[in-house]
């Protein structure tokens, strides 16, 4: 297979005589720098897919200040990481993690009780949790399945799923939502998936 390396003094990308993105050896196909000399990004390809494994990310991306903003792991082109380790997640500008996802063969997974997405605000502060099994929302022992809060700290909403259906026994609320200040703003009770009249 011939492999044709194109570069300008901001990017490189590694190509097929057939225009596709491709480079072995566990080395970037595709790189862009910032006019400062730091590194804005890295892909890696193999026949025009993201893939890289060993459990490093396929695709990453930094700051102009050197500070990573994103990794993505892929494998054949599907997000995937194993290990309950993140597939995918960003960092803002100050260091501060915003927000990381979980897949396993492209679908948001992950067990134990933990959030397969979640996110903060700039000052570490949690702004969402999302709790996936198979891609499907789901958590059990009658706790919130999609969670979320305000940057003061206070809880926004609320949903409950099992199965990817909402679903609350006991007479409480499986959707409920909040204001800033603290005060009920609404509330729905289903079952199953079936809305329930209290």
């Amino acid at each position: 297979m011939i492999i044709l390396q194109f570069k300008t003094t901001t990017r490189s990308s590694w190509k097929t005589a057939t225009n596709k993105s491709h480079r072995l050896n566990g080395k970037p196909a595709k790189q862009r720098w910032y006019t400062n000399g730091q590194k804005s990004c890295e892909e890696y390809y193999e026949n025009n897919q993201y893939h890289r494994l060993n459990g490093k990310p396929a695709y990453q991306t930094w700051y102009e200040n050197g500070q990573k903003s994103y990794e993505e792991y892929y494998e054949n082109n599907q997000y995937h990481r194993l290990n309950s380790k993140p597939a995918y997640q960003s960092w803002y500008a100050n260091g501060q993690k915003s927000y990381e996802e979980y897949y396993e063969n492209n679908r948001l997974h992950r067990l134990h009780g933990k959030p397969a997405y979640q996110t903060w605000y700039t000052n570490g502060q949690k702004c969402s949790e999302q709790y996936y099994e198979n891609n499907q929302y789901h958590r059990l022992n009658s706790k919130p399945a999609y969670q979320s809060w305000y940057a003061n700290g206070q809880k926004s909403y609320e949903e409950y799923y099992e199965n990817n259906r909402l679903h609350r026994l006991h007479g409480k609320p499986a959707y409920q939502t909040w204001y800033t200040n603290g005060q009920k703003c609404s509330e729905q009770y289903y079952e199953h998936g079936k809305w329930k009249i209290k």
